[in-house]
């Protein structure tokens, strides 16, 4: 074999393998770029379900609305809007009057039985629901 042409089969290998690299660092960066966003999805679930549960025992640990929206009620994050109490936290859960993360709670009173609806919305953007309940009126 000539040396120009070990020369040209050398450069041609080395461009290859570049390409070849090229393209393995993009496919990890689409990976990573790719898990990154599952990854922050997951946290405001996760966030979002704190906060329901949150709710839910508050929920269920009061009779009325006024009850509620003073237990709830911490830095002026809560009130009452059309028979329900709204919360509003920031990212990281805490109590943020006008914060991004939002929790309304309604409920439908049957007979001795208060149906809530818990739900939490991100930019206004339902991600969770909890549905729970509640005897009311005492024992017996």
């Amino acid at each position: 074999m000539s040396p120009e042409r070990n020369h040209t089969v050398f450069y041609m290998e080395t461009v290859v393998l570049a390409i070849v690299f090229f393209l393995v660092i993009q496919i990890l960066a689409v990976t990573f770029t790719g898990s990154r966003q599952e990854s922050e999805k997951a946290e405001t679930l996760t966030s979002a379900v704190i906060l329901a549960e949150k709710s839910a025992e508050a929920f269920a640990g009061t009779e009325t609305e006024e009850e509620l929206l003073a237990v709830l009620n911490e830095n002026g994050n809560a009130y009452t809007e059309d028979h329900a109490v709204i919360c509003t936290y920031d990212w990281d859960m805490r109590p943020a009057a006008g914060g991004d993360l939002q929790v309304r709670i309604t409920w439908q009173e049957e007979n001795r039985f208060c149906a809530g609806e818990i739900t939490v919305y991100a930019s206004e953007k339902e991600i969770y629901r909890l549905e729970t309940g509640r005897i009311t009126g005492g024992g017996q």
